[in-house]
C-alpha cells in the first residue's frame, strides 16, 4: 500500500498553478513563496504565457510522437503517444516538486506546468492530480479519478464518433 510521503505532503491542489489561476481575483494571485504578499499579475498576461507554452508543448508532442513512431515502426500501437504521456507525467511530477522547493515565479510555473506540459500532454495533469490525491491519502478519490477519467474519456470519444457519423449520415 502506498504511504503518504511527508516530503510531498505540502504539494496540494492549493499550490497547483491551475488552481491558482482559477482562484485569481482581479488579476491577483498569491503563492506560498511570496510570504503573504499579493503578487500583481494580469490574468491576460498569464494566459498569454500559458498559450505560448502550450504552443511549444504541442509542437514538441507532435515531433517526439512522430519521431518515436518512425523509429520503432509502430503501426498499430501508439508508442509515440505513450512515450509522450509517460515523459510528460514524469516531467510534471519532477517540476512540481522542484518548483515547490524554489522561489520560481508564479508566472513561470504556470507557463511551464499548465502551458508547456499541458500542451505536451494533458495526461501529465491527470497524473499529477491523481498522485496529489494519493499523497493526501484520498485513495478512494484517486481511484474514482483514474477509473472515471478513463471511462468517461473513452465514452466521450465514442460519443464524439457517433455524433460525427450521425452528421455524415444526416441524422443530426
Amino acid at each position: 500500500m502506498l504511504q503518504a510521503n511527508p516530503r510531498y505532503s505540502k504539494i496540494s491542489p492549493k499550490h497547483c498553478p491551475v488552481m491558482q489561476i482559477l482562484d485569481s481575483r482581479a488579476g491577483r494571485t498569491q503563492s506560498r513563496h511570496d510570504e503573504g504578499k499579493i503578487v500583481l499579475g494580469s490574468l491576460l498576461i498569464q494566459t498569454g504565457w500559458v498559450g505560448l507554452g502550450g504552443a511549444v508543448g504541442s509542437m514538441l508532442r507532435f515531433a517526439l510522437a512522430a519521431g518515436a513512431e518512425r523509429l520503432f515502426g509502430a503501426e498499430k500501437f501508439p508508442i509515440g503517444t505513450m512515450l509522450v504521456n509517460v515523459l510528460g507525467s514524469m516531467a510534471i511530477g519532477y517540476l512540481t516538486v522542484r518548483f515547490e522547493e524554489s522561489a520560481v515565479s508564479h508566472v513561470y510555473r504556470v507557463a511551464v506546468l499548465v502551458g508547456l506540459l499541458g500542451g505536451f500532454t494533458t495526461f501529465s495533469s491527470f497524473s499529477l492530480n491523481t498522485i496529489q490525491l494519493i499523497f493526501e491519502r484520498e485513495y478512494t478519490l484517486a481511484i474514482v479519478n483514474v477509473v472515471g477519467s478513463v471511462l468517461l474519456c473513452l465514452a466521450g470519444c465514442w460519443l464524439g464518433f457517433r455524433i460525427a457519423r450521425g452528421l455524415e449520415a444526416g441524422f443530426v
